[in-house]
């Protein structure tokens, strides 16, 4: 799939194409180049088609702008006006301007001397090409990310899609379904739906932004959806040490259902992440005794993660104060620790997180 901005990137030179509002408009995906000329044209949008048109059906300005209000009605990404003969320059007011940038649709300019034929067989090699690249990279990622393909065979194929031995890379899983996956547009991001998740390949220095981007979207689409996020890597030969963390953090992050999981801010996980289960459930069973209990666990927690403020775990905990006092009573009990003391609180928070990533990664 490619953007607005990808098939801007490629033509505006060669077709002399000027964006004249809706700059935010370039993030949107662009699925066809659609012939717009008259009203019959928005029966057959369907949301995401960058447009043409020359304005032939559209008198002056005021109709212009009637006829860019519905094309952004239908959802389509922008419009390339090829201007001169029937649209000028001048038609394009500072409220169409305005209208544009408000809905992020992206207007564009072209001479009329450039042919259309042309431009539209410009679009359709593009979007072949991001096509061969999406099916060569839903063969090539999954293996590299389970070492079944060696980096070095292929170095010349990542350096083409602008990956670059010397960029940092995270790889991210998601538990969406693949037509759902399908519906997700994310620029900037590689996608590849494997089995039963989808994986998202993140790179350059602003891959935190597009780790929240990615959340953002994806949860709007899918409410439930779980994300595990593995290391940040320097070289691709890396994607398989990213991956088996990610598979780890997204079992995290559907075992305790929030919605992202991440290695890279998951505090005391970064450790355990590292470790076998089993060492893990040994270290939180010789901390925590016999404290089995969840409630009994969840309150020791919020405590924990509390400072030790009674009054401010029984808001976190929804419940009395008094009720946060005689579980934590009940816990020294138990286990014979002295709460009081900062070490072993410190000891049995990191039983804690041991006993949850254990049980993650039975499930």
């Amino acid at each position: 799939m490619i953007s607005v901005y990808d098939f801007y990137k490629e033509n505006k030179d060669s077709f002399k194409l000027s964006i004249k509002a809706g700059e935010e408009g370039l993030k949107k995906p662009a699925l066809w180049l659609y012939m717009a000329e008259d009203k019959s044209a928005f029966d057959f949008i369907r949301g995401g088609e960058l447009t043409v048109t020359t304005g032939m059906a559209v008198s002056g300005s005021k109709e212009l702008y009637e006829f860019i209000r519905r094309l952004i009605k239908h959802n389509a990404s922008g419009l390339i006006i090829n201007t001169g003969r029937y649209i000028k320059e001048r038609d394009i007011t500072e409220e169409t301007a305005a209208l544009c940038s408000s809905a992020g649709f992206a207007l564009f300019t072209m001479p009329w001397e450039m042919h259309l034929s042309d431009l539209m067989q410009s679009f359709a090699n593009l979007h072949f090409k991001s096509r061969q690249r999406e099916e060569n990279m839903k063969i090539l990622l999954p293996a590299l990310c389970r070492n079944l393909e060696s980096v070095d065979n292929h170095k010349d194929f990542l350096i083409s899609q602008g990956l670059t031995p010397e960029e940092s890379y995270t790889i991210g899983l998601c538990d969406i379904a693949e037509d759902e996956a399908n519906k997700l547009y994310l620029p900037d991001i590689i996608t590849v739906y494997d089995t039963d998740a989808l994986i998202l390949l993140f790179f350059g220095s602003k891959s935190a932004e597009a780790i929240e981007r990615a959340v953002n979207s994806i949860q709007t689409l899918v409410p439930k959806a779980h994300i595990g996020v593995g290391s940040t890597n320097k070289g691709y030969e890396n994607f398989a040490k990213s991956y088996v963390l990610a598979v780890r953090a997204l079992k995290i992050a559907e075992y305790a259902n929030i919605p992202l999981f991440s290695y890279e801010k998951s505090g005391i996980y970064t450790l355990l992440m590292n470790t076998e289960p089993a060492a893990a459930m040994e270290y939180a069973q010789k901390k925590l005794g016999s404290l089995t209990d969840e409630e009994l666990l969840s309150t020791l927690e919020a405590y924990i993660c509390c400072r030790g403020s009674l009054k401010a775990a029984a808001v976190q905990l929804n419940c009395h104060r008094n009720t946060v006092l005689y579980r934590i009573e009940k816990i020294r009990k138990i286990t014979g620790c002295n709460i009081d003391d900062g070490a072993v609180l410190s000891e049995m928070y990191c039983a804690i997180a041991a006993l949850k990533y254990a049980k993650s990664r039975k499930n």
